[in-house]
């Protein structure tokens, strides 16, 4: 199965969350209750947020802190760009300061082994020190593969020999211009807001035929979320009386025809206490993942959402283009399982159900086995942890412990 992270199914948080929006005119909000819409770092925090390459907090109102000014550990970075770039986790490793079982274990073995964030002479990694801005310069060089230039410009007179030709690299490939025209001050140490900026300049100058599955995947899921949280919030401002017009300049920084069409056409005809907007769902692509076009600037996938007590299970094809750096939904296209069944085999749901426990239940599977066939349902039946009883059915995705 690919490699999968808890964003798939992170809707309940954010389907009653508004979105961004610069526009006056606007029904959008922000998602942060300590950072507003207008501010200059909203939109990479936004994006960044959705892709869960930056994590908030959720406050005693439910409000969701994305502290914007909280200074960037190295674990912080190292987990960022680990996220962002979908990256496989290295061997365990070793260093003194990181137990196997630290929320950033995975990305610094990660980081590590691809040379980008290493340890220190003493055997430690130092996870929570702060990354400064001559280390970011550094690992964001190393990560997207940058040549440091072969002629030094100096644009910068306070950067040492060290980082120069890292700081070099990011002028060069516009993702930096300094604190001034001389000045880069590296030894300040970075907050979020700022990170998030130059991670999300280096990535959207990353073309879509080189994103791994995992980018793909997160790609798509955030183009789908922005969607979603924008029409639940239109209706949350406007129902019974949907405004039309605002919704279309809304909609179209992130969707174009012919699904542009369809979804203003559904969100005039939604019942908020209904039917959600029509809105789309995330996807679960550990059920089905078929890329079928992958270029610079389009991305065809299909892929399923499984059938459960609240919905049906259906199979989606989505399809996304890139506009002037921005990902936007051409086409949605979904059909119930019941009509075209997944293939999935014994094999598959032995690889797939630990997943959706651990998502769905918090249950950690350590051993699992096939135990035969409910005559009832038709449900393949398994016992996982020689304790819990998994009724799944291999069609559509459904999991029921019994």
């Amino acid at each position: 199965m690919k490699k999968l992270c808890l964003s798939i199914f992170f809707i309940f948080v954010l389907t009653l969350i508004p979105t961004h929006s610069n526009a006056t005119s606007s029904i959008r909000t922000s998602v942060f209750s300590d950072l507003s819409i207008a501010n200059y770092y909203y939109e990479v925090l936004y994006s960044l947020h959705l892709k869960e390459v930056i994590e908030g907090e959720i406050d005693e109102n439910g409000h969701i802190l994305i502290s914007p000014n909280l200074e960037v550990t190295r674990a912080e970075a190292a987990y960022m760009l680990y996220q962002l770039l979908g990256m496989s986790p290295g061997n365990e490793t070793h260093y003194s300061d990181v137990k196997s079982s630290d929320w950033y274990a995975d990305a610094v073995s990660a980081i590590s082994e691809r040379q980008i964030m290493i340890g220190y002479p003493d055997g430690s990694f130092k996870p929570n020190d702060p990354l400064t801005r001559a280390h970011m310069a550094k690992i964001i060089t190393k990560s997207f593969g940058y040549n440091i230039p072969t002629t030094i410009s100096n644009n910068f007179t306070d950067v040492n020999e060290t980082y120069k030709g890292f700081v070099e690299a990011l002028y060069a490939n516009g993702i930096t211009t300094g604190v001034t025209t001389t000045k880069y001050e590296p030894n300040l140490y970075i907050p979020r807001k700022q990170m998030a900026a130059f991670l999300m300049r280096a990535y959207d100058n990353v073309p879509g035929n080189e994103f791994n599955d995992y980018e793909v995947m997160n790609t798509i899921n955030e183009s789908i979320r922005k969607v979603r949280n924008l029409l639940i919030q239109g209706l949350e401002n406007s129902y019974p009386n949907q405004n039309e017009e605002v919704i279309k300049k809304d909609l179209q920084l992130l969707a174009t025809n012919p699904y542009y069409s369809r979804a203003v056409e559904g969100y005039i005809a939604s019942c908020y206490f209904c039917d959600g907007a029509n809105v789309p769902r995330d996807l679960d692509f550990g059920l089905l993942f078929n890329l079928k076009n992958l270029s610079a600037t389009s991305i065809i996938l299909e892929s399923a959402s499984p059938r459960s007590e609240f919905h049906y299970g259906v199979r989606t094809t989505v399809e996304l283009i890139k506009n002037e750096n921005n990902w936007k939904i051409r086409n949605i296209n979904s059909q119930s399982l019941t009509n075209i069944p997944l293939s999935m085999n014994i094999a598959d749901a032995l690889d797939y159900i630990p997943y959706r426990l651990a998502v769905d239940y918090k249950i950690t599977t350590n051993t699992i086995r096939h135990i035969g066939k409910e005559s009832k349902t038709g449900h393949e039946l398994f016992k996982v942890n020689e304790e819990h009883i998994i009724g799944f059915d291999i069609r559509d995705g459904y999991l029921v412990i019994q």
